[in-house]
């Protein structure tokens, strides 16, 4: 009997590396291991380092793993004595790097490395040939490359010669391959220890067949495992309506994806819609799960799509592109002279437009009943019917130009929805706004059939909107479950986001609790403009991706507006860094290049190091132009986008700032959650 394996993201890497000579004898290895769970057998050791892990002996291939409720396979490993020589030579730690990211183990190098010891004891560390396997190795200044190594860590030939002309981790770092490939290559040299693939996410593995397709190459793509709390929320209320809630980290996304498996398994046939805000996963969830239900010989006519497609499906009208509205705007301004417009000012009257009027759906005689609790500023009827008559003329301005807005269109789409689906499962709900809700929920054959995930602080509530104002038969009482662990960041960065969270405007946030991830606190680069120069950035990028053991690829560098993210692209790239500005919807993770973007192109996304850029006074908050009761919550909007940039890290955070003129932000931060650098 197959009694379920997970694997951690470091065995799977391992695993696709293997020798197509030695890849069975694994597979057959492991499959035996998942149908005994006794670990008395002759080719099984217990790791005296690490209590609770066992090796297996198979060739010349060590399997370490650990049994709690199912099997945990943490890496595969080829047996020391026999392994090739070094592929880097004895030198310094890289400038720039402190001691805390150098394992304490210092293995021997060279030619004869394994015969160094003998077969039983590594002298340097006093460890067991095996049990060096699974620790960390230091970084060293000098590589030696060459096709063997790179052959025997499953490397594509086309690569062979750039690869082997990296001198150094620096160089390896900066090429411009795929980044799976620059990770294959920095697994091999640095392979992670027990230490630290405890603290990796699983994918699990559910049966035999799936195991024999994973290492026979035919599937790549593994889901991830849930705990008990995520399953309970995948399968719970199959009957919606259903709403799980979840900071950031808690795993809401990958819930999503299991609620796909469920209803396949309970609702075989049904037709379901997977909805997301942005296309960068869509993708991705389309392919595995199309693969997942052809596995496990589940039926259902399964659509990935994002909210805007589904409106572009309804509405053919050429948008509005960025800037023209507010053009569209000044000239309505200009043509109606009208003192209340002019007090109100462009901003505030943008956002009425859009915020109110078009995301929550509104025709004239709503929007003069409309409550608006959301914003502080209050209008009269006399106002509201100004704002209304220049909200009228905007729209016909823009339609004079053959544009229309985002907003109108969204509505129109609503309107236009008609039943479709089965099941409407939509990820990622507190970017979506009311209008768009409606429309996912009319294209639900039934309000049984739909399933909300979401960030805890929801934001449409700050329009005044709940559930019974987008439909009055939706009603989420009694429907909806949190999520309350993080998966996602270091208990350090955690530390720095329940810090943020502990302001006034954002009570509302149900910040989930600490994983079991260790890490560096969060840097604060203090310098003179607020951001560091190409150079000095791109020097603090290469000391975190060689600490981290992380390409480019697994970097984002977050900026306050597109201007700040062009140029600094620019002085990265001059630096000698890859990076590439990219928009959020257009976010290929695995492009070889460091991912330079605004802070609101990366909602719903996360990397493993990421670098906030600028996060000083009247860059954010910004000083915008509003009315007096309006500008607190204009600041609490800023708070926000603060903590949605921070909570994107998952390993290393590191922010920038005007040493002398920080923001407000930074000073409602305990000074021992930061590692604080002054340039």
């Amino acid at each position: 009997m197959f009694y379920g394996l997970y694997i951690t993201k470091t065995a799977q890497r391992e695993l696709l590396r293997l020798p197509a000579s030695d890849r069975e004898l694994v597979r057959e290895a492991i499959d035996r291991l998942c149908s005994e769970t006794e670990t008395g057998q002759s080719d099984i050791e217990p790791i005296r380092s690490y209590p609770g892990f066992f090796r297996l002996r198979v060739g010349s291939w060590r399997v370490f793993f650990r049994r709690k409720d199912a099997l945990e396979v943490h890496a595969v490993r080829r047996r020391r004595t026999e392994t090739y020589r070094r592929p880097f030579s004895a030198g310094a730690v890289p400038a720039g790097l402190g001691e805390s990211a150098l394992s304490d183990l210092d293995l021997p190098l060279g030619e004869d490395a394994g015969a160094q010891a003998g077969p039983e004891l590594d002298s340097a560390a006093g460890l067991s040939q095996d049990e060096a396997l699974v620790a960390e190795p230091p970084i060293q200044e000098r590589l030696q490359l060459d096709a063997e190594f790179l052959a025997a860590w499953g490397v594509p030939e086309e690569y062979f010669s750039s690869l082997s002309a990296c001198q150094d981790p620096d160089a390896l770092l900066a090429l411009e391959i795929p980044a799976p490939v620059i990770e294959r290559v920095m697994d091999g040299l640095y392979p992670p220890s027990l230490d630290r693939t405890q603290q990796e996410p699983q994918y699990q593995i559910a049966s035999s067949k799936e195991l024999d397709d994973f290492l026979s190459g035919r599937v790549s793509d593994l889901l991830l495992r849930l705990d008990t709390e995520q399953e309970q929320a995948a399968s719970w209320r199959l009957r919606g309506p259903a709403l799980v809630r979840g900071g950031p980290g808690t795993g809401k996304t990958v819930v999503a994806l299991y609620r796909v498996l469920q209803l396949a398994r309970n609702q075989p046939g049904s037709r379901v819609l997977l909805a997301t805000y942005t296309r960068t996963l869509t993708h991705y969830s389309e392919q595995l799960l199309t693969r997942l239900l052809e596995q496990r010989g589940l039926s259902l006519r399964l659509e990935v799509r994002t909210v805007d497609s589904l409106v572009q499906q309804r509405v053919n009208a050429q948008l509005a592109l960025e800037g023209q509205p507010l053009t569209a705007l000044k000239e309505v301004l200009a043509e109606m002279r009208n003192p209340t417009l002019f007090r109100l000012g462009e901003r505030y009257l943008l956002d009425e437009f859009t915020e109110v009027i078009e995301d929550c759906g509104l025709d004239q005689a709503g929007y003069l009943a409309f409550p608006r609790s959301g914003r502080k500023q209050p209008l009269a009827e006399a106002d509201r019917q100004v704002v209304w008559a220049a909200y009228s003329a905007w729209t016909e301005r823009l339609a004079r130009k053959g544009k229309l807005s985002i907003g109108r269109a969204r509505m129109q789409a609503a309107e236009l929805a008609r039943p479709a689906y089965d099941a409407v499962i939509a990820d990622e709900i507190q970017d979506l706004s009311p209008v768009l809700l409606r429309l996912l929920l009319r294209l639900a054959y039934s309000r049984e059939g739909l399933y909300l995930t979401g960030d805890a602080n929801q934001t449409l509530y700050s329009g005044g909107f709940s559930f019974r104002g987008i439909d009055e038969q939706l009603d989420m009482r009694g429907r909806s479950l949190v999520l309350r662990r993080n998966y996602r960041s270091t208990k350090q960065i955690h530390a720095l986001l329940t810090a943020i969270a502990q302001h006034p405007s954002l009570a509302g946030e149900e910040l989930p609790g600490a994983g079991g991830q260790e890490g560096r606190k969060p840097g604060l680069v203090l310098c003179g403009g607020g951001h560091l120069d190409g150079a000095r950035l791109a020097e603090l990028i290469r000391g975190v991706c060689l600490a981290e053991r992380l390409p480019y690829a697994g970097v984002a560098v977050l900026c306050p507006d597109r201007k700040l993210a062009s140029q600094v692209a620019g002085e990265l790239r001059a630096a000698g860094l890859p990076a590439d500005m990219v928009k959020g919807d257009r976010l290929e993770l695995d492009a070889p290049a460091i991912k330079v973007l605004t802070l609101h192109s990366a909602k719903g996304l996360e990397f493993p190091a990421v670098f906030l850029l600028d996060v000083s006074h009247g860059v954010l908050p910004q000083q915008v132009s509003v009315p007096l009761p309006e500008r607190a919550g204009y600041q609490a909007r800023f708070r926000k986008l603060f903590y949605v940039g921070c909570s994107r890290a998952m390993r290393s955070l590191v922010l920038t700032a005007n040493r002398s003129s920080p923001s407000p932000f930074l000073g409602e931060i305990p000074e021992d959650l930061w590692e604080r650098t002054e340039l």
